[in-house]
């Protein structure tokens, strides 16, 4: 069997018919290897580049669109035009599996990219029916928990020390959404420097509120990152929990780069950088009986695919012997450094956290 689209087929099959199938072709895995572009995997658009045939689906789409959520409407479309929508699917995606596998078996190495790509794909299908084990009324709490935390912050912000000083000032409350207001507020009333933007505004970027190291700069910052815990990840969750678990999606044929991407929510990214954040949002994230979690991180992968494509010997020696380290050596050709400056086993711990950030640097 062909589909454009195997492991929608698969995960559809598993969950309504306890069944999967061992698909002969997958003509939009086919595409992505063929053209990385994402916008360019759908039947459709290929329909139209390869036969010249535009969009037939102008009667059949607004049936196919979700309402509020839930399924689409397809069942009340009109009967023959959806025939004839399913009969040109069928005949197009033939057309273009017959197109594809020509392509495919003429050109050295893509057959095993291919093959490469359903095989991982078929995991992804594994993945998103499995689902990930989900603490639910942790999660309860922990937005509770949240939301105290923004209400104590913005009660700070509008009704503190600077927001009476510019009330005082302006005759008026001080809209903390506003980047004119928080910008009156750090140069008018706080008397800060002036910094502006290319068009002659106050500049309120975070980089340049930081710099301004106040405590009410302090505060919006820390309200902004609890609103983003809780509306971002915490309402991801909220939407995507069913009974105990979360069903992320995990797809192959988007990113350019040909990495796999994730959505409904987004399990590859939550948030890692903010230790307190990472500990709230993840905390509730836990395996099934008898199995563990864990994160693997391919080090180097740029690296080493780089020097795929350009086999410069002396930096594949720079991969491959343990001896060398090419970070070390560019920090010391950049900062014209003593060869040795780096790497003495006698440093204390203060003067190898200084050799880290030089490497960092360089």
């Amino acid at each position: 069997k062909i589909a454009h689209n195997a492991k929608f087929e698969e995960v559809w099959g598993d969950k309504f018919f306890g069944a999967r199938n061992k698909w002969h072709f997958d003509t939009m895995m086919a595409e992505h290897v063929l053209d990385n572009r994402s916008a360019s995997t759908g039947l459709k658009f290929q329909t139209f580049v390869r036969y010249g045939v535009r969009p037939y689906d102008d009667v059949i789409k607004p049936f196919l669109k979700s309402v509020d959520g839930e399924f689409n409407r397809v069942e009340q479309a009109p009967f023959k035009e959806l025939l004839l929508y399913n009969g040109l699917d069928c005949i197009f995606a033939w057309m273009l599996y017959e197109d594809q596998i020509k392509e495919i078996t003429s050109r050295r190495g893509l057959l095993k990219a291919y093959n490469f790509f359903i095989e991982g794909n078929e995991q992804m299908a594994t993945i998103q029916l499995n689902g990930i084990k989900m603490d639910t009324e942790y999660y309860v709490q922990a937005e509770k928990m949240l939301e105290e935390k923004v209400k104590e912050r913005r009660k700070y912000l509008e009704n503190g020390r600077e927001a009476r000083a510019f009330q005082k000032k302006f005759n008026r409350p001080i809209l903390i959404t506003s980047n004119q207001d928080l910008g009156k507020l750090f140069y008018e009333v706080l008397g800060k420097d002036p910094v502006y933007t290319a068009n002659g505004q106050y500049k309120t970027d975070k980089s340049t509120l930081e710099s301004l190291n106040l405590p009410f700069v302090k505060k919006l910052a820390e309200m902004k990152k609890y609103e983003k815990a809780r509306g971002t990840y915490l309402g991801q969750f909220a939407r995507e929990i069913v009974g105990d678990r979360m069903y992320p999606f995990f797809d192959l044929n988007i990113p350019v780069s040909y990495r796999s991407s994730s959505s409904k929510p987004n399990f590859q990214n939550i948030p890692k950088r903010d230790k307190e954040i990472t500990d709230i949002i993840r905390k509730g994230i836990i395996p099934d009986w008898n199995c563990v979690l864990s994160e693997i991180d391919f080090s180097g992968a740029e690296v080493i695919t780089s020097a795929t494509y350009h086999k410069d010997p002396k930096f594949i020696n720079y991969l491959v012997d343990p001896d060398t380290d090419m970070h070390r050596d560019n920090a010391t050709d950049l900062l014209m450094l003593p060869p040795d400056m780096l790497e003495n086993p006698n440093y204390t711990l203060e003067q190898k956290k200084k050799i880290k950030m030089i490497r960092f640097f360089a």
